[in-house]
């Protein structure tokens, strides 16, 4: 028989009983398809009937196949299929071996109850249903894999080949990089240094040279005649000819050549020259003369015969600088030549008009004063037997390690060099004369090993420690705020260590070393969390107070706007907000000490007129933060009564944008509200003009660098004006910053600035500082003239002297003449071309300005007064009058949301400001 009914579970019933049979049908059948079998092999016949058989229930002992022997047979059939034995006999021993076997799932115990037979019926087809599900949900887990593993086959295989490509893209992409430094770095005639790569190797050299007080020398070679073998031989000839030099000079397998550390570079057309590290005066004089003997008997192509004039210079002895080093050398190579042919001289300071550059921050420490203490461990071996202890003092200056970042190795080294002077000076006094100031092994820092003192005299290494660390900030404190702007922050550490016999001195030194170093870096974890405390404590507090400094229209002294600049608490240590940001940026409170200056800038901002803008320091990522601006600066303004139009954001460009399309978008929304955008600090080795051309300002704040003596500066006066065309250009105002003297304002009101800041003007103040009367008057009375450069016929004489700096032309200053229309020249004698670019071709002509002529341009944007409607073709700017209300209108529309960005800008009262 078979079924056909998959939903139903089917049972089979075998019993040679035919009553219990029938009962066993009774029972089941209401709830199954039961097929009931009277004998074995008629049950064999409905399994294999059946493939879907859930279980089997069979009597213990029947005629021809037992029981036990059929479910073993259904067992093989049928592995899924439930069996079970109803029988009167319980303890068979044919049972145990069933069960043994694993052919028998459950034993039914004569006579059975219906309620009984029904659950555990339920029970076996519960456990068949789980198993066949299993089974199947294996075969298809089993067939998913098999596809998974054929698709990772697939995908390892072009993983392979696009790694391949990969590999070969990122090889040829490798070749490319250096053959673009190749070029960058090589000259590509002779193969040597470049005269730009020169420049940057003498820079580290000389830095090196002066950190680790060695001597260094520089050989400047020039081929005497070389023009008249180019006009005799022709310039391939002389082509050749250099590229035979260069291989002279490069080969190292003779003590007539250069060494394999030492620098070779093509410096212009026919010279070279020859950096030698860590040789001094007599050994470059030899390697000069062996040089000049090499290139005098070397064969040239051509068969013409060279000399070779060679001018020497040393550091420290002749200068202790890039300039003054090649200064000198340039010196002694016109000394040379003029004595005549194949000559070597070196620099000396008695030629008229002709001597060593000076050196910054005093005299060069001597060469290997200040040895790193593992050159002196006879001498600290000697303190350790004599005093049965170890102590030292760790100079921790890993904080200046700015200055080598921003200013080069150059500045740095020169101040690691006057940290060790200071620490010289104080043996004798702080400390003892016996004391070893040596330099410690990272290079950031020195070592000073304490020397055994007086008998009975306990040391306080803590309070010496403090008092070292004072003494070398204080001396280092003028050197570093004129590079940095900022007070130096250094740590002075200590450690100890006993003598012990049974431990050779050099680990016990090392051992005290690593003492030293811990306390130094522990010392430094406390300073910054009692720095971030305080701090903290200060932004909390209301401890910060805004002061301003006026923005002033250069030529009638009237006051453009002001710009709101932050101190600290006043008296403290924390006033200057050099070092109050210096603190934040290394506490990680950067943006809650701009905000914090921000919110005081403008509430303190409540009687500003309505006509004056106010230029206030705002990080970049704050533009990102749509509530920071639409919620919190709205309402700032509301309680100010000011509008958007009064508001000026000043960012400093030169840091971090991470995503600068997305800042553009943001700043176009703000500026589309009326807030108006200044770039400060445009001028500086920071500025990219790219940067500021593409963010379009309002305001372009010329940085104290480039405008501080610009009267007495020809490449100043020269480069504002190129920034000025610039500004021109993108339609932005230019306002100067730093303004000391009178002179400056001539020279800058004649480059076409109108407006400025700076001490000249007023210093800043509490709210709202005004100009003085005289000062105002000053500025209505100058005019500008500038005198027109003397044409000069070149000699002889001129030629020798052509590497002396531009003698910088004075700015006139004159009275006004009676009835007469003073006016702003444009600074030069000729026409020159303003705001071209992009521009039709109709239009350019009336850019060019001729000297005296009045200078009639549409004013940029931004130079009206908030109070008087601007038209625009860049930036909506909203109209601002004095009797608006407080301009709840417009803030309204300042909902809108923003976005986030990078981090590094300056609050209000950032450093660069007066």
């Amino acid at each position: 028989m078979v079924v056909s009914d998959p939903e139903q579970p089917i049972v089979i019933c075998v019993d040679d009983d035919r009553t219990n049979l029938d009962a066993l049908g009774r029972v089941l059948g209401e709830r199954y398809t039961v097929l009931l079998a009277g004998s074995g092999a008629e049950a064999l016949e409905l399994v294999h009937a059946n493939p879907d058989v859930a279980c089997v229930l069979a009597d213990l002992r029947m005629p021809g196949i037992a029981g036990p022997e059929l479910l073993a047979r259904v067992a093989e059939l049928r592995p899924q299929c439930r069996r079970a034995v109803v029988t009167g006999y319980p303890e068979s021993e044919d049972l145990i071996t069933a069960i043994n076997a694993g052919h028998l799932h459950y034993v039914i115990t004569k006579p059975w109850k219906v309620q009984d037979l029904v659950q555990i019926v339920d029970q076996l087809l519960r456990t068949f249903r789980l198993e066949r599900d299993n089974h199947r949900l294996l075969g298809e887990l089993s067939q998913a894999n098999t596809q998974l593993r054929d698709h990772e086959q697939v995908l390892e295989a072009q993983l392979e080949v696009r790694g391949r490509e990969i590999s070969a893209a990122t090889e040829q992409l490798a070749q490319m990089g250096h053959q673009l430094d190749a070029l960058t770095l090589r000259d590509g005639l002779t193969g040597l240094y470049t005269h730009r790569a020169f420049q940057e190797r003498l820079r580290e050299e000389i830095g090196r040279a002066l950190r680790y007080g060695q001597p260094m020398s520089l050989l400047i070679c020039d081929i005497d005649g070389f023009a008249s073998v180019n006009y005799d031989l022709g310039y391939q000839i002389g082509d050749d000819i250099l590229r035979r030099l260069a291989v002279v000079l490069q080969e190292d397998d003779s003590p007539d050549r250069v060494r394999s550390s030492d620098v070779v570079a093509r410096y212009s057309g026919e010279e070279f020259v020859l950096l030698l590290p860590e040789t001094a005066k007599t050994g470059a004089l030899t390697k000069a003369a062996r040089l000049r003997d090499a290139v005098g008997a070397a064969e040239m192509p051509g068969g013409r015969m060279l000399t070779m004039s060679i001018g020497v210079a040393c550091l420290p002895d002749d200068a202790a600088d890039p300039e003054g080093l090649l200064t000198a050398a340039e010196s002694a190579l016109r000394s040379a030549k003029r004595g005549g042919l194949g000559r070597v001289q070196f620099f000396s300071g008695d030629t008229p008009g002709e001597g060593p550059r000076s050196r910054p921050f005093g005299k060069v420490p001597e060469i290997d004063k200040f040895r790193p203490y593992q050159e002196r461990m006879h001498e600290v071996t000697a303190i350790l037997n004599r005093d049965r202890a170890l102590s030292c003092l760790l100079i921790d200056l890993s904080r200046l390690h700015k200055v080598e970042l921003d200013l080069g190795v150059q500045h740095h080294s020169e101040i690691y060099d006057h940290a060790a002077a200071v620490l010289d000076q104080m043996r004798g006094n702080t400390l003892e004369p016996a004391d070893l100031v040596c330099r410690s092994g990272d290079g950031d820092g020195y070592m000073v090993i304490l020397a055994p003192r007086a008998p009975g005299v306990r040391t306080d290494l803590e309070a010496l420690a403090g008092t070292v660390e004072k003494a070398v900030e204080e001396s280092l404190a003028p050197m570093v705020k004129d590079v940095l702007r900022e007070q130096p922050r250094i740590t002075v550490g200590s450690g100890r260590v006993l003598g012990n016999s049974l431990i050779r001195p050099e680990r016990l030194t090392a051992r005290l070393v690593t003492e030293a170093q811990d306390n130094t870096r522990n010392l430094r974890e406390r300073k910054a969390h009692r720095d971030r405390s305080t701090l903290q404590d200060i932004i909390l507090g209301e401890g910060l107070s805004s002061v301003y400094q006026p923005i002033v229209d250069l030529g009638t002294g009237d006051i453009f706007a002001y710009e709101a600049l932050t101190r600290g608490p006043r008296g403290s240590s924390l006033e200057s907000p050099a070092t109050l940001f210096a603190i934040a940026d290394e506490v990680d409170l950067t943006v809650e000490l701009d905000r914090a200056c921000f919110r005081g800038a403008l509430r303190s901002a409540t009687t500003l007129e309505p006509v004056h803008r106010l230029f206030v320091n705002l990080l970049p990522m704050s533009f990102y933060d749509s509530a920071f601006i639409e919620v919190e600066v709205g309402n700032l303004l509301s309680a100010a009564g000011l509008t958007p139009a009064n508001i000026v954001f000043e960012i400093t460009e030169r840091l971090a944008i991470e995503n600068f399309a997305s800042f553009k978008r943001a700043l176009a929304a703000y500026t589309a509200m009326g807030f108006g955008v200044a770039i400060d600090d445009v001028g500086t080795r920071h500025s990219n003009l790219e940067t500021v051309m593409s963010l379009r300002p309002h305001f372009i704040k010329v940085s104290d660098v480039l405008c501080r003596g610009i009267a007495r500066s020809t490449v100043k006066r020269e480069m504002l004006r190129s920034l000025r065309h610039i500004a021109d250009t993108i339609d932005a105002v230019m306002i100067a910053e730093g303004i000391e003297d009178i002179e400056d304002v001539v020279a800058l009101r004649d480059l076409g600035l109108r407006y400025g800041q700076g001490y000249y003007m007023a210093r800043p103040a509490p709210p709202f500082v005004s100009i003085k009367d005289e000062v105002r008057a000053e500025l209505r009375s100058v005019s500008v003239s500038t005198p027109r450069p003397t044409a000069k016929v070149a000699t002889s004489q001129d030629n020798d002297d052509e590497d002396e700096e531009d003698r910088d032309l004075p700015i006139a200053i004159a009275k006004p003449t009676p009835g007469r229309t003073q006016v702003f020249g444009t600074g030069s004698q000729s026409a020159i071309p303003k705001n071209v670019f992009g521009r039709p071709e109709d239009e350019i002509t009336s850019d060019f300005q001729i000297p005296g002529a009045p200078i009639d341009r549409p004013r940029p944007r931004g130079s009206e007064p908030p109070s008087a409607v601007q038209e625009t073709a860049h930036t909506p700017w909203e109209p601002l009058s004095d009797d608006e209300a407080t301009g709840e209108a417009l803030l309204e529309s300042l909902r809108k949301p923003g976005e986030n960005t990078p981090e590094g800008e300056r609050g209000p009262g950032r450093p660069g400001l007066n």
